[in-house]
């Protein structure tokens, strides 16, 4: 049996294009793959982020400084040399007086990460929304960001986004979030 030269080429070239088009399947596969790869360890360094962050909320420091301003910084505003004090850079402030500065700092810290995607807004609105609000609006009540941002009109920029973003989750919290008793309650019923 004689085979031509026009068959031979024609038969290559069916062979050819079905190892291409394997190729391209395998490869658009191993695409699909790898982003999925990605995504998983970048849920996973922003878990580890996030847990980090929570575990600083929960330290002894954290919760002295939080009470400080929801009991006493009102108070202390009134002082004019505290008030005079709250204008100097953090590196020349006690931390002891100043207990403020580690709530500003620290939500400034987490509304960095957030603003730039490292950590999840509506996972740490979830999780400290209520206090993330409570924060910003005590130390806006008593005049803090007032006396920071004379100085700096962009002083905690990232926590007053962090704080919009946590009323933002509140206004717009969809029921995937909310629980079914929570449903009930908010539709005037009673709890399931």
């Amino acid at each position: 049996m004689i085979f031509s030269w026009d068959a031979v080429t024609a038969i290559s070239t069916a062979v050819t294009a079905v190892v291409i088009a394997a190729t391209v399947v395998v490869g658009y596969r191993q695409i699909r793959l790898t982003g999925d790869q990605l995504q998983h360890l970048r849920r996973s360094t922003q878990l580890d982020g996030t847990m980090k962050l929570f575990a600083e909320l929960s330290t002894p420091e954290f919760r002295a400084a939080r009470l400080f301003v929801e009991n006493e910084l009102a108070a202390r505003m009134q002082d004019p040399r505290f008030r005079e004090e709250a204008l100097l850079p953090y590196v020349g402030l006690d931390e002891g007086e100043h207990k403020e500065i580690l709530i500003a700092l620290t939500f400034e810290k987490i509304g960095t990460y957030a603003r730039h995607g490292l950590l999840d807004t509506v996972l740490i609105a979830d999780y400290c929304g209520p206090l993330i609000r409570a924060m910003w609006e005590e130390l806006e009540r008593c005049g803090y960001f007032a006396v920071r941002r004379g100085t700096n009109p962009y002083a905690f920029e990232n926590f007053e986004f962090l704080y919009d973003a946590a009323m933002n989750w509140f206004d717009n919290d969809d029921p995937p979030f909310r629980t079914n008793r929570r449903k009930a309650v908010d539709a005037g019923g009673d709890p399931v």
